[in-house]
This record gives structure tokens, sequence and C-alpha cells, in this order.
């Protein structure tokens, strides 16, 4: 009768001791999880912020503003894709009737149709769409274009070639 109780005894003892090992597991796995999601909430939160960082260019008095939202994303076969809306700008006092956009760098895309709005004239090299070119950007208004990355990042644009009539 002793041997049982003392079997019982170091039984439940067992149960009680994996019960707290599992239960301070299960909390270090829940800090664990917790303090990844707040790094990729505050890696979500950078990139978003790069994205919406506004670039300017002026030319002759003339001043366009680019600016990129993050529109979307997603993984597939452990590739990040991430499409962007970027959205330039006339700031200046005359209408623009042509500019070239540059992709300089982070710009990944996979097919012709990953960029939609512009017209491509060279690679990594946009311009305005033909009816644009005819009635151009007047002061203030603004093109919006987009494209598929295949990152998690926007791409670094630049503008050259400014035309005026």
């Amino acid at each position: 009768m002793l041997f049982k109780r003392f079997l019982l005894l170091a039984l439940t003892f067992c149960l009680l001791s994996c019960a707290f090992a599992d239960s301070i597991q299960g909390a270090q796995m829940q800090q664990q999880t917790e303090q990844t999601q707040q790094a990729q909430q505050a890696q979500q939160g950078q990139q978003a912020q790069q994205a919406q960082q506004q670039q300017n260019w002026n030319h002759g008095g003339q001043q366009l503003t680019i600016s990129q939202n993050k529109t979307n994303a997603w993984e597939d076969n452990g590739v990040q894709y991430s499409v962007f809306e970027v959205t330039l700008v006339n700031c200046g006092t005359t209408t623009i009737y042509d500019a070239t956009v540059v992709a300089e760098s982070n710009f990944i895309i996979t097919k012709p149709s990953d960029v939609w709005t512009v017209e491509k004239v060279s690679e990594n090299r946009y311009h305005f769409p033909s009816y644009l070119c005819q009635n151009g950007l007047e002061a203030g208004k603004n093109i919006t274009f987009g494209y598929i990355n295949k990152s998690t990042g926007p791409a670094v644009f630049s503008v050259c070639d400014l035309q005026f009539k």
C-alpha cells in the first residue's frame, strides 16, 4: 500500500513537472513569435516609409515629383513580389509633354506586362503614354503608373528628358 502511494506521488510529481516545463516552453515560444511579429512589422514600416519617400526633379524651373505607394505583396515559391503605384506630379507652372522615367536600382520585373500605363523606351527606361505626349501633363496634374517588383522594396527612379512646347 505504501508502495502504491509512493508510485502515485511520483507519477503526480512527474506530471506536474512536465506540465510546468510545457508551460515555460509555451511561454518562450509565444515570446519568440511576438518578437518575430514585431520585427516583421518594423521592417514593413521601414519599407512603407521608403516606398512613400518623394523624389523631386527640377529642370529649367519645372518640377516633377515622384512618389510611390506599395499596394499589394505576396510570396510565391519563396519569392517575394510587391505591387507599387507610382505618381508623377507636375509641380511646375508649364505643361510637360514628355519625360523619361529611369529605374536606377531594385527594379526587378519578370515580364513586360509587369509595368503598366507608361511606354518602354529601352531597358529600365519608360516615358509618358502617347496620349499624354499629345496633350501634356498640365501644371498641378499627375499621372500614375504601376509595376510588380520581384522584391519587398520599391525601385529607385530618376527622371530626365523633360519635354516642353
